[in-house]
C-alpha cells in the first residue's frame, strides 16, 4: 500500500480537498505574496523524475490543481479522485477525470461542476448517461464498435438521396436553381461520392450510440455533403444532403 502525505494548501483546501501525494516525492513550493504554486515530482520505475501534480493559486476565482502521468498527459487513476480541479476567472468550480490525456471515467460522470452539471465520457468521447451505463455494465467500459457497413453501400445511399433531390428540384426544402441541376446529376452517380470522415474513419460515434458517416461529392468542390446516421446493427436511421 502506498503511503501518503498531505501537502498544506491553506487557500484551496476547502475547495479542492487536501492534496495527498505519495510519501516518496519531491515538493517545490513557490509563494509570491497571496499567490503560490506547488509542484510535486515523483520517480517512475526507471528512476526518472516527472511532474505528478501541480497546483496554482492566484485568487479564489482563479486556481487549479492538475495531475499528470510520466508522459505529461493529464491523468489520474479514478479511484483516487479527479485529475483536474479548476476555477477560471470566477467561473463555477468544476472537476474532471482524465486517463492518459482523455476525459474518461467508469464510475460516474467525467465532468462535474458546482451547478450539478454532469457529462459522461469514455476514452475521450462524450456520450449520454444511458449509453455510459450500458457500456460499463455490458461492454466492460468499452465504446460500441462501428457497424460493418461498407463505403460503397453508403455512397449508393448518398446517390439515391441525390436522385430524389433531382426529382424534387430541392435539397432540404431549398430550391435548386435550373443552372445547377446538372451538378445534382453528378451527385446521382455513386462513383462521385467518397468518405469525408476524420482520419480516414468512415463512422463517428454519436452520444446516443448511433454512428454518423459524412460523405463528400468530390466533383462539386466540397459544396455538397451527405450525412448518414447508422445504428450499431448497420441499419440506416437517417440520411440528409447538405449544401456546404
Amino acid at each position: 500500500m502506498i503511503k501518503l502525505k498531505t501537502i498544506d494548501t491553506p487557500k484551496t483546501v476547502k475547495l479542492f480537498g487536501p492534496l495527498e501525494v505519495p510519501n516518496k516525492c519531491r515538493v517545490e513550493y513557490a509563494p509570491v505574496g497571496e499567490q503560490y504554486s506547488i509542484s510535486v515530482f515523483i520517480k517512475n520505475k526507471e528512476g526518472q523524475e516527472y511532474l505528478l501534480v501541480k497546483e496554482d493559486y492566484e485568487s479564489a476565482s482563479q486556481c487549479e490543481r492538475k495531475w499528470f502521468n510520466s508522459k505529461r498527459n493529464v491523468h489520474r487513476n479514478e479511484k483516487y479522485g479527479p485529475a483536474l480541479f479548476c476555477v477560471n476567472n470566477g467561473s463555477i468550480p468544476m472537476w474532471e477525470y482524465f486517463r492518459n490525456g482523455k476525459r474518461h471515467r467508469l464510475n460516474g460522470p467525467a465532468f462535474h461542476n458546482a451547478c450539478n452539471i454532469d457529462d459522461f465520457f469514455l476514452n475521450g468521447k462524450e456520450i449520454t448517461a444511458k449509453l455510459h451505463k450500458k457500456c460499463v455494465e455490458e461492454n466492460k467500459g468499452r465504446l460500441p464498435k462501428p457497424p460493418k457497413v461498407g463505403i460503397d453501400f453508403l455512397c449508393g445511399r448518398a446517390a439515391g438521396e441525390s436522385v430524389q433531390a433531382r426529382k424534387l428540384k430541392s435539397i432540404n426544402g431549398d430550391l435548386i436553381e435550373e443552372d445547377e441541376l446538372d451538378q445534382i446529376d453528378l451527385a446521382c452517380n455513386p462513383k462521385n461520392w467518397e468518405n469525408h470522415g476524420c482520419d480516414g474513419e468512415i463512422f463517428e460515434l454519436l452520444p446516443n450510440g448511433n454512428f454518423e458517416a459524412c460523405l463528400n461529392c468530390e466533383p462539386l468542390d466540397d459544396t455538397l455533403r451527405c450525412y448518414i446516421i447508422v445504428d450499431p446493427t448497420g441499419l440506416i436511421v437517417q440520411a440528409n444532403l447538405s449544401v456546404e
